[in-house]
């Protein structure tokens, strides 16, 4: 897993860190590359995810209806004035889901390309009982990957500092081996997003 130390933490990431979360909440986050680094942004029921949001134990928030926000922030990171990215490519970049179990343990399910500390320390996880999954679901899918890493090199003239953050990401991709099986959580995650793409994908061929 990518330990950060390749590429960097965006500055910007750095001072929501520090800010940090006392109280523990599950959601959905992206990693995503930065001229700065790579940054990462969190994501519950009631929004974007900060110091002060609400609890959401029950995380019912998905990756493919927040991906449009991710999209904005790299076209804003990046200086540029569009980014013709659609929801279709949300596999492209890292992601991953936090959830509490029936039992009270906060489960962690993400793709194993990122060391997941500074994921904890986003959801005020930090000191308590967490279970790792690396599950199929939320690794990125290759396709993707080199649909966003193109469009952005395009868009900002094969940027270097792009470049390496992407090669970065290839070289530490998690195991397929790795894989187990899926919570019911992620069930229903996958389930639901599936269905928004299709309705998505029928709504713009009528």
């Amino acid at each position: 897993m990518i330990d950060l130390t390749h590429f960097g933490l965006s500055p910007d990431l750095l001072i929501r860190l520090r800010e940090g979360r006392t109280i523990p909440t599950g959601g959905i986050w992206y990693w995503f590359p930065t001229p700065d680094g790579w940054d990462l942004l969190g994501f519950t029921a009631h929004g974007p995810l900060t110091a002060t949001t609400p609890p959401d134990d029950q995380a019912n928030v998905f990756h493919v209806q927040e991906f449009e926000e991710i999209v904005e922030h790299m076209t804003k990171a990046w200086r540029l004035d569009s980014l013709p990215l659609t929801q279709d490519t949300y596999q492209g970049i890292p992601r991953g889901r936090v959830s509490k179990d029936a039992d009270g343990t906060w489960k962690l399910e993400h793709g194993g390309e990122f060391a997941t500390r500074h994921v904890k320390q986003l959801f005020g996880l930090n000191g308590q009982p967490c279970q790792e999954v690396v599950i199929e679901h939320e690794m990125t899918d290759p396709r993707h990957v080199e649909i966003v890493e193109k469009t952005i090199l395009y868009k900002t003239e094969a940027d270097g500092r792009l470049v390496h953050a992407f090669e970065a990401l290839r070289n530490h991709q998690a195991v397929p081996g790795m894989t187990r099986s899926l919570s019911a959580n992620a069930q229903v995650s996958i389930s639901i997003e599936d269905r928004q793409r299709r309705n998505e994908h029928d709504n713009s061929s009528t």
